[in-house]
């Protein structure tokens, strides 16, 4: 399913901490950008590509070494590379600034990730551009590639190594859907004022919602009695609730 695409967010996780944690226990010497101009030293803990890569690539492609080669398979190792790869990528010369009032007349500098986010957002990006792929069964097909993915697309044939891809559509949450069991999103009510899930834009999935106005009970001009309870009114109140087309 496309959804199984979040997967490759574990590959990224999964390296993005290994980078961390080596913050704190290096196994080999950091690797140095290419000088700059300027007064400058390298130093700081660049973060260990090399080591982040052959952990994660063992942690979350080793449990399907056993597994046959079938779509699932195929699509997991690659979308798992994808996210090593992105991570890997990422990586920026960061530098620290020394000197007096911060002029910078020397700085320090190492190999440093952005933050979480910052790779997440272009992981978004390749999810949403996402493309969906079928099994070659050609044998010279296997010979020349190691992933014998192709789209599905008649305007294209071959799978960019940095794409994402999935070999089955995810189900529609939108719409009722016995199979999979979803009773859809029609009559259930949403909050006009989020933009999170639980948000008429998104749970309606772009149908519109209807407005009701109901009157609801509340208690009101409570007093504090000795001793000792409080003593309330039932009050009514509209209010409007928002349910999905």
């Amino acid at each position: 399913m496309k959804s199984t695409e979040f997967l490759t967010l574990d590959s990224f996780l999964l390296h993005f901490s290994i980078f961390l944690t080596q913050e704190n226990n290096r196994r080999n010497e950091p690797q140095q950008p290419t000088p700059s101009h300027g007064n400058f030293q390298w130093g700081g803990c660049g973060d260990d590509v090399t080591f982040g890569v052959l952990f994660s690539k063992w942690f979350t492609d080793v449990p399907w070494v056993n597994e046959r080669a079938s779509k699932k398979f195929l699509v997991n190792l690659h979308n798992n590379a994808v996210g090593r790869k992105l991570t890997s990528e990422s990586l920026a010369v960061t530098c620290k600034c020394h000197g007096v009032s911060g002029s910078c007349s020397l700085k320090t500098c190492w190999y440093a990730l952005p933050n979480a986010k910052a790779i997440g957002l272009k992981l978004q990006k390749k999810y949403f551009s996402s493309v969906e792929v079928n099994m070659k069964l050609d044998k010279r097909m296997r010979k020349r590639s190691s992933l014998p993915l192709v789209s599905v697309l008649p305007t294209r044939k071959y799978v960019d190594e940095d794409e994402l891809i999935f070999s089955t559509i995810s189900p529609d949450y939108c719409s009722p859907d016995v199979s999979v069991g979803s009773v859809g999103t029609e009559g259930r009510v949403c909050d006009v004022d989020s933009t999170g899930t639980k948000g008429c834009r998104s749970m309606c999935c772009g149908r519109g919602y209807t407005v009701e106005v109901q009157e609801v009970k509340y208690r009101c001009e409570c007093k504090y009695h000795w001793c000792c309870y409080v003593k309330c009114r039932t009050c009514l109140k509209s209010i409007q609730v928002y349910r999905c087309r």
